[in-house]
């Protein structure tokens, strides 16, 4: 079968640019085009451009409004099964994605790889009061609040201290008067 040889096969196809290597040299021409700038898949609508055809295929949604996928408990519509598949889950509670170390589920892989980075020794940002890891500085800085009590953000016009930095982006339209969102 087809897909076992692509994970049998050892890659013979590499980039000259970045060294990543290929099983497929299609694989490889369409990676290119992230070195080159390519981006042969015109809108007709707007004029933008795309490097691949299925990102012309998603984007066009935008114009259409196109949502083919519904769910069959609350009619929500997505324009990709995959999505409505992640969104079954919220009603279902299903989580098919179990780390291998903890045995914590969870209902999206990318949730997963994310919470992997927590058993790796090597991750970048570690607490130095409780060793605890991180794979990001932001986190690590959310988590510090338990050890110090003191907020890590604070208004440089005002100081009011904030505990998220999302308060504090919040915080920030009344010196600015920028309203990012119109009211409806």
């Amino acid at each position: 079968n087809r897909h076992k040889q692509i994970h049998m096969d050892n890659p013979t196809f590499s980039c000259e640019i970045c060294s990543r290597s290929f099983v497929r040299k299609g694989h490889l021409v369409a990676h290119m085009q992230i070195h080159t700038g390519d981006r042969p898949f015109p809108c007709t609508v707007c004029s933008k451009r795309f490097s691949r055809r299925q990102n012309l295929t998603h984007h066009m949604v935008i114009h259409t409004g196109d949502r083919p996928f519904s769910c069959e408990i609350c009619s929500k519509s997505f324009d990709r099964k995959a999505t409505l598949i992640n969104h079954m889950r919220s009603h279902t509670g299903d989580r098919p994605f179990p780390c291998k170390v903890c045995n914590k589920r969870f209902s999206r892989r990318q949730n997963l790889t994310q919470h992997m980075v927590i058993h790796a020794s090597d991750s970048p940002f570690s607490c130095k009061v409780c060793s605890k890891c991180f794979s990001q500085l932001q986190d690590l800085t959310d988590h510090m609040v338990i050890h110090t009590g003191d907020p890590p953000f604070s208004c440089k016009i005002c100081s009011k201290h904030f505990y998220q930095r999302q308060d504090l982006t919040d915080h920030m339209i009344i010196h600015t008067g920028d309203h990012p969102f119109p009211c409806k």
